[in-house]
């Protein structure tokens, strides 16, 4: 079965796998935070509980409750943990949109996922720090922020960068893309 972070799952079985984390306490549900294959085909899981304290298990061990699609839809409580687990773990960083050649003031991808930003620090030099931003890895709270900040299009403003707004995002990105550290 196919996994994806911030859904809701129920632990079956201790796991045998090592981690740095605890081991998830069976018969307990958890909010899946991150996850990846390993070389050897097993997919560990990186799990908070209610109180957003780190665990981990395998995928062979657990039991999916809440999807992200809409099929099973996450309930409150976990939406809530989401949102705590995100404010302790996503940086903000401040970036500015760029308005394209007819004025409007995002350019997005074609499925409207993702804008491009802009780092402040060099948004007018020749050369900015330009960037796709997804949605998904933009805080809950600042995806708003982040889709309409810059509007109304603006004619007069063709390629110029727009006012400097900020939104938390987890803390790899923001080195990847040299924001940060």
């Amino acid at each position: 079965m196919d996994y994806n972070k911030f859904e809701v799952v129920k632990i079956l079985k201790s796991t045998r796998g090592k981690s740095y984390e605890k081991k998830a306490v069976v018969g307990e549900s958890y909010l899946i935070t991150s996850l990846y294959t390993t070389k050897f085909g097993t997919t560990k899981l990186y799990l908070v509980n209610e109180k957003c304290e780190p665990f981990f298990s395998t995928e062979s061990c657990v039991e999916k409750l809440y999807s992200v699609d809409n099929i099973r839809p996450i309930s409150e409580k976990w939406l809530n943990v989401k949102k705590e687990w995100m404010s302790e773990n996503y940086i903000p960083i401040v970036v500015s949109h760029f308005y394209n050649s007819q004025g409007f003031p995002l350019i997005e991808t074609k499925d409207s996922s993702a804008v491009l930003v802009s780092d402040i620090r060099n948004a007018k030099s020749s050369f900015p720090n330009q960037f796709w931003l997804n949605k998904s890895l933009i805080h809950d709270d600042d995806i708003i922020t982040c889709f309409t900040s810059s509007l109304p299009p603006n004619f007069e403003k063709k390629g110029e960068t727009s006012s400097a707004f900020s939104v938390r995002v987890p803390k790899w990105f923001a080195k990847k893309v040299g924001i940060f550290g």
